[in-house]
């Protein structure tokens, strides 16, 4: 309970913001997303309310601050009954043991069944081996790539089963400093420093943040800090991602669409930014392999039912309802996520014959190999210390392995 007691001040500090005229005979639901994401949601849930008139739900959209908040009704005691969270905030909330598991509603269902879902999906939502959540959505990286600017160089497009080598020497070729004045009009590949980013980097490289068992950190071992090292390389070894002083105010997004980036790592949510703004064609292509394979993040956002819920049995329902191929199909037709239902990700509803990206099938690809991040109950505390000691090392002003040494000792107390 020692992160509930941290976060009290605060919990107190934005309880006003966060009350609700509530009824115990309301199922309440809580969820953040953007008007966009709210124009697809409000449709389904008044159709639920028609086929369950004696279900009164109340919607709780908490757009901004939304984790912040949930702690606050959590501790107040005033858990919403169906919550929506992803697998990275998730053990937070589980080692604390704020959600239902679920496994004995699934197994009982005649609308869900556990092989409708991406193996790695449901993965994200165990806590020491229960299932407390029923996953919405699967995300993960891959290359995002400008093919007028391969061509124009006269560059093959990625194969499925290219490497870091290649991606690198693809990048040089990309790179262009027409003037030689050291600060390249072009750059070849993105960076970022935001641990989704650079994790793949990390993983494909053998590395990991911690042993299986989550016991021990692993980033001093030599293949996470080879790892991370080649990330940090592509900015300040060899020149083919921007530095923050060169991509100024923009974002890597940014200059993608500007013409000024040629590869970027993103996931699916870019594809609707894309689709409408790029006046290129484009294309997207597996992460590249390194000496482990081409290893991204499955991450997955989805429902759970709080603990505290008076009416379990109608907060299934509307999990029932909302994790349905007909609501799977109406949450991925803008394009913005990767659906955790095998049947949906499969269906031209996802693949969108037709669209760019015309190789969507390697968001499901990036899935066979891929992994949950390894969010444990303390990961906004460990990334703070990671984020401070990995400073220097995006910056270029010291060695992955100088700058990580002794990371590991620090990390652990958080394990």
């Amino acid at each position: 309970m020692r992160k509930f007691t941290s976060l009290l001040l605060l919990a107190l500090g934005l309880f006003s913001a966060c009350q609700h005229q509530t009824s115990e005979e309301s199922l309440r639901f809580s969820t953040w997303g953007s008007p966009e994401e709210m124009a697809i949601l409000n449709p389904l849930l008044k159709e639920f309310q028609a086929l369950h008139p004696e279900i009164k739900l109340e919607v709780m959209h908490i757009p901004d601050k939304y984790f912040q908040k949930l702690h606050t009704l959590i501790a107040a005691n005033l858990s919403p009954d169906v919550i929506f969270v992803n697998n990275i905030q998730f053990p937070v909330y589980a080692s604390n043991q704020a959600f239902l598991p679920l496994e004995p509603f699934l197994s009982h269902s005649t609308v869900l069944h556990a092989e409708d879902f991406y193996p790695q999906t449901l993965a994200g939502f165990r806590w020491q081996g229960s299932l407390q959540g029923i996953p919405r959505d699967a995300s993960n990286m891959v290359i995002f790539y400008n093919q007028e600017l391969f061509d124009k160089a006269g560059l093959a497009y990625p194969r499925s089963d290219w490497t870091l080598e290649e991606m690198l020497k693809t990048a040089q070729k990309l790179t262009l400093d027409q003037n030689r004045d050291g600060h390249p009009e072009q750059f070849g590949i993105s960076f970022q420093n935001h641990f989704l980013f650079w994790t793949p980097y990390l993983w494909s490289a053998g590395g990991d943040f911690f042993s299986p068992d989550q016991k021990k950190a692993k980033l001093e071992t030599p293949e996470a800090i080879s790892g991370i090292q080649f990330h940090a390389d592509l900015r300040h070894k060899y020149h083919v991602a921007p530095t923050s002083a060169e991509a100024g105010s923009s974002t890597m997004s940014q200059l993608f669409v500007q013409g000024k980036l040629a590869m970027v790592v993103n996931g699916r949510w870019a594809v609707p930014l894309y689709r409408q703004n790029l006046k290129f064609k484009w294309d997207i292509a597996p992460f590249p392999q390194g000496k482990a394979g081409s290893i991204v993040d499955a991450d997955a956002s989805g429902w759970v039912i709080s603990r505290k819920s008076k009416h379990p049995e109608q907060a299934w329902k509307l999990i029932e309802f909302l994790a349905a191929r007909k609501a799977s199909e109406a949450f991925t037709q803008p394009g913005l996520i990767i659906p955790a239902r095998k049947d949906v990700a499969q269906s031209a509803v996802f693949l969108a014959p037709g669209k760019s990206p015309a190789s969507a099938h390697y968001f499901l690809k990036a899935l066979e190999t891929g992994k949950p991040t390894p969010a444990i109950p303390y990961w906004n505390e460990l990334l703070e210390v990671l984020n401070r000691s990995l400073e220097p090392v995006w910056d270029g002003r010291a060695s992955a392995q100088d700058a990580l040494k002794g990371i590991d000792q620090r990390l652990e107390p958080l394990l």
